[in-house]
């Protein structure tokens, strides 16, 4: 398999990213409900420290997939329709947008909670307020609608793939799999 894209597949570098993109994501996603099913406060905040670490090792992830994408070759659509490549493309455009509103709000909630972040219990990011702020509610609500938004798109784009494997029986998922023709 090679490393780099070319126009008629996805390399291996951007390959991984994706994948490990897709598991972060995820992981997000089921670590944010775990907070809201914890038993009591002190495993919510367990696992809420958790999302928040994960969430910084997804900064770190998307900056390396950011800058990889800079660089590289966008294989070719399979999609011969143009209609649905834009539709395609806008799927795509508005995960990424909510994903980074994401990485913005998220450490914005905590922080306007004047509560540090913490990755791991390795680094603190300290506040960079005194105290609560006033809309620091209104922050929360609007991570947890992007995340409901994302959770929504997720589920669209994993229905996509399988559709085009089952149904269209197109090289879509073979090629993010890094299988050749």
């Amino acid at each position: 398999m090679q490393i780099r894209n070319n126009r008629d597949q996805f390399g291996t570098v951007s390959i991984i990213l994706h994948w490990l993109g897709a598991i972060a994501i995820i992981a997000m996603l089921v670590t944010a409900a775990g907070v809201f099913l914890a038993p009591n406060d002190e495993i919510a905040g367990a696992r809420i420290e958790f999302h928040a670490s994960t969430g910084m090792l997804l900064y770190v992830l998307i900056a390396i997939r950011i800058l990889w994408s800079w660089f590289e070759t966008k294989p070719n659509p399979l999609q011969p329709d143009r209609k649905l490549t834009v539709v395609i493309r806008i799927v795509h455009s508005a995960l990424l947008l909510l994903i980074a509103l994401q990485l913005i709000t998220g450490p914005l909630d905590v922080w306007s909670g004047g509560w540090p972040v913490s990755a791991f219990g390795i680094y603190t990011f300290a506040s960079p307020f005194d105290g609560p702020r006033p809309w620091h509610n209104l922050i929360g609500d609007v991570h947890s609608f992007t995340g409901l938004a994302i959770a929504s798109l997720v589920t669209v784009h994993i229905l996509a793939a399988f559709k085009h494997h089952f149904i269209n029986r197109d090289r879509t998922l073979p090629r993010m799999l890094g299988k050749s023709k």
